[in-house]
């Protein structure tokens, strides 16, 4: 073992294979200064095994192997190799390690070390624990190796995201109820015109003050429940002479019966439209679960605005869950037919809006086709695995990721960075839905994006909290909800 190896370091991370494919970076994100991380020599089995599939653990693996690949380069660079340690860019440390199956350590554990990948990198950990050169934490998203290393009395945790919030409940929705006087004030009759704003000088001045996120959606409400306005608190729009904050007005919901077309079913849909809609707003997400309207709300709006010329296209991304360990590939047909399982709501959805949008002389034959049918046979409403969506930069378009909640952190940011000039990024999906088992409710893509940028101008976020689907599918879904 190197010198280094033997000198105290401010902390020792063991990253298990699991905590990788979630997220990537994790080894740059420990390895910072006075830190040593260490990769168990089973880790890059398991990282060799998983880079061939196509899903989202493919993609990750290889990403995870990419960095390996340059902490290996950083070590030729140094005339030094990974198992004597090489310091990387943060200041920390990179060391290969394998477990030393004859040593006492190995000997003492209350599990066989040469057993599985989980207890080498436990008896890996171990050995480093008696080399006391810093304290030792193992990292993992696997439920398995965080109980076998309570055991073995090794310290372990799931990756840290660094987001504020312990339990779901506590996510950020977007929304806030802004209390007003029964009397009603001036600004209130203001707010229900369209396309107007108000001063929040004004309104602070009046209601008292208010910490809000720049685009947060505010609901002006009597005390008794009456709802009189709805508006998005901006700290500034582009256009104004001002740079003031200012309440924006948001246009309600025509009451059922007599709408001719679709229109937002509640205050919360009302919201996600407006932000949808709003050009100064380039990431969207969405949170809520099935039937709320998160994928209907989003296609009525890219429509809207490519029939507008805002966009050029629409392209939806579908993170594909392998099925029985079976890749994408595996399934028969073209790339439509392999992802019909997956597209089939988005079609729903589609024949839906098609009754509202309009007809147009476009037909191949002469006659009247839907503008929808159009935008689909133009490919300006597309649909696509996520898996193809790295290296693209994606101008003019309007990007919708659903489920997103099936995304690990790394995967998210991979998607949010593909957005280019001109194009706007909805990301939606219900963290209580997960068909990723290495997620949980809070360290999954969809809430890692909302704590990571709410609070930037460029940002606006609506949880979506009443199911519009017929009364009898509400109570089964509550009444099994509960068992």
């Amino acid at each position: 073992m190197s010198e280094e190896a033997l000198t105290r370091y401010k902390h020792i991370y063991v990253i298990d294979t699991s905590a990788a494919v979630h997220n990537p970076g994790i080894y740059r994100r420990c390895a910072d200064k006075d830190n040593a991380v260490i990769i168990p020599s089973g880790h890059i089995d398991e990282l060799d095994s998983l880079k061939e599939r196509d899903g989202l653990r493919g993609h990750s693996a290889r990403i995870a192997s990419r960095y390996l690949k340059e902490y290996r380069r950083c070590g030729k660079l140094q005339k030094r190799f990974l198992k004597q340690g090489v310091q990387i860019e943060g200041g920390g440390w990179i060391f290969l390690d394998s477990p030393d199956y004859q040593s006492d350590v190995a000997k003492k554990l209350p599990i066989n070390a040469e057993e599985s990948v989980d207890n080498q990198i436990i008896c890996i950990a171990k050995q480093w624990q008696a080399k006391d050169c810093g304290p030792v934490t193992i990292i993992s998203q696997d439920t398995q190796l965080l109980l076998k290393a309570d055991m073995c009395e090794v310290d372990a945790e799931e990756v840290d995201l660094d987001i504020s919030i312990a339990l779901l409940e506590d996510l950020y929705t977007g929304m806030i109820d802004i209390a007003i006087d029964d009397k009603g004030y001036d600004f209130i009759s203001t707010l229900k015109q369209l396309n107007t704003i108000v001063s929040a000088e004004e309104v602070f001045r009046i209601i008292g003050p208010l910490t809000l996120y720049p685009n947060q959606c505010c609901r002006f409400k009597t005390p008794d429940g009456k709802v009189h306005a709805l508006a998005l608190y901006k700290r500034h729009r582009s256009g104004l002479n001002t740079s003031e904050p200012i309440f924006q007005s948001v246009k309600r919901h025509a009451k059922k019966g007599g709408q001719s077309g679709f229109a937002p079913a509640d205050d919360e849909q009302d919201f996600a439209f407006a932000l949808l809609t709003d050009q100064d707003i380039s990431v969207v997400t969405m949170e809520g679960s099935a039937g709320t309207g998160k994928t209907i709300v989003s296609l009525f709006a890219g429509c809207a605005q490519i029939k507008d010329g805002i966009f050029e296209q629409m392209i939806i991304y579908l993170p594909i869950a392998e099925v029985g360990g079976k890749s994408l590939g595996y399934y028969p047909g073209d790339l439509r037919e392999k992802l019909e399982p997956w597209t089939a709501k988005i079609h729903d959805n589609l024949r839906y809006l098609q009754m509202f949008m309009g007809r147009k002389s476009e037909g191949r034959s002469g006659h009247p086709e839907n503008f929808i049918d159009v935008l689909q046979r133009n490919n300006q409403i597309t649909m696509e695995p996520l898996i193809h969506v790295r290296g693209r930069s994606i101008h003019n378009a309007l990007i919708c990721v659903e489920e997103m909640q099936n995304l690990p952190p790394g995967a998210a940011m991979t998607m949010v960075t593909r957005k280019s000039w001109g194009s706007k990024i909805v990301l939606s999906g219900d963290p209580t839905q997960r068909d990723n088992e290495m997620l949980t409710e809070l360290s999954n893509g969809l809430v890692y994006t909302i704590e990571t940028l709410k609070g930037q101008d460029f940002y606006g976020h609506i949880k979506l909290r009443h199911t519009h689907r017929p009364p009898d599918v509400q109570v089964m879904a509550e009444l099994m909800n509960k068992r």
